[in-house]
């Protein structure tokens, strides 16, 4: 695959680019208790390949939302979102890896990116501006704990990694704020600093694959509709091997 010809020009501005320039509060509109429905769902059933193992869903929500760990704490103690009942205790639960049906996953992450779109646009509606998520990402790569920051040589698995993290991010197939900037994305995904990302892309190869000038600065663009099987096949495969490549990169069993 050219990686060049996925490559666009536009590095303009997006109204969703990422944390709100204000963290949110106050009442949760329904477009909103509809995206942490579909958060939850997919947290629950291990259908986000690229969280780290651990993250507890209080604090992916609070991440998602753009709003305080405490909001959410808020909300999930009500028992209740968009109609739905939801089990006791349920924020402290944490990210695990599990055994996962690929064709659901992908249904569940397409039904995801809806209801952020629709999240978006309600945001829209009340005129609430987002503001670059790079600085959130590098802000949160520099307080991880030392032995989460990789430096050094870049092992063959970390690169086949990489390349996956990057192919996904390409084609849309991983959920995230619109604009963030690829190094910063894989920064955040390999737990090391965005300067280790810059100097590894600017080498111009990763895994043995060319790699095109200026890639760091992309920005992510929202996942484009599936049309056929073949394109679902596709999605399927690539997140399959994004979660195997993970479980490698890191030594999860």
């Amino acid at each position: 695959m050219d990686i060049a010809l996925l490559l666009t020009s536009d590095d303009g501005s997006s109204d969703h680019s990422g944390i709100v320039q204000s963290p949110r509060a106050g009442i949760w509109t329904l477009e909103e208790e509809r995206y942490s429905l579909a958060l939850i769902e997919c947290f629950a059933q291990g259908y986000l390949p690229d969280i780290m193992l651990g993250t507890s869903l209080r604090c992916f929500l609070a991440d998602k939302l753009y709003c305080s760990p405490m909001r959410v704490s808020k909300k999930l103690a009500t028992g209740r979102l968009a109609g739905v009942a939801l089990p006791a205790k349920l924020g402290p639960i944490r990210y695990e890896n599990q055994q996962v049906d690929p064709v659901q996953q992908v249904v569940k992450l397409e039904q995801l990116a809806d209801a952020e779109r629709a999240y978006a646009e309600r945001l829209d509606a009340y005129d609430i501006k987002f503001t670059d998520p790079t600085a959130v990402m590098e802000m949160q790569t520099k307080t991880q704990a030392p032995y989460l920051t990789r430096v050094g040589l870049w092992s063959r698995t970390e690169q086949l990694y990489a390349w996956k993290l990057i192919e996904c991010f390409i084609k849309g197939y991983i959920t995230l704020p619109v604009g963030t900037r690829l190094r910063s994305f894989l920064a955040e995904r390999l737990r090391c600093s965005p300067m280790r990302i810059s100097k590894k892309l600017a080498t111009g190869s990763i895994a043995g694959i060319h790699l095109p000038k200026k890639l760091g600065t992309m920005a992510y663009a929202p996942p484009k509709v599936l049309h056929d099987g073949s394109d679902m096949d596709g999605k399927v495969a690539a997140l399959a091997e994004l979660h195997r490549l993970r479980q490698a990169c890191f030594g999860y069993n």
